[in-house]
């Protein structure tokens, strides 16, 4: 079952949602600081920019330097690698920053 994050920006008009696959769920838990995946996305709930921002940027930062942290994470089966994975998470926090009014959501399930 995937988890998503669902950002909507422009008066709830535009929208970007980003899956995040069984395999990637230990690896986003813990860049993302908790020992979950429910747990990390619980922590955005219609949540604005300004506080999202904080905790992505906490996120790409640990990838950008404790890697060696997160690598016994990555699965076999995840082509993104962590240099792909990071990029997920900056093209979230780009779509949060370039638009006031975004919110972002997580925990939204699909089977």
């Amino acid at each position: 079952m995937k988890k998503y994050f669902e950002t909507r920006y422009g008066a709830g008009v535009g929208q970007e949602v980003v899956a995040v696959h069984p395999h990637q769920e230990a690896l986003w838990a813990t860049a993302l600081g908790a020992q979950r995946i429910e747990d990390a996305l619980a922590r955005f709930d219609l949540t604005p920019a300004a506080a999202a921002i904080p905790l992505l940027d906490a996120a790409i930062l640990r990838f950008n330097h404790d890697p060696e942290s997160l690598r016994p994470l990555l699965s076999p089966d995840d082509a993104l690698n962590l240099r792909g994975n990071r990029m997920v998470l900056e093209q979230i926090r780009r779509t949060l920053a370039d638009h006031d009014d975004a919110t972002i959501s997580g925990v939204i399930e699909d089977s």
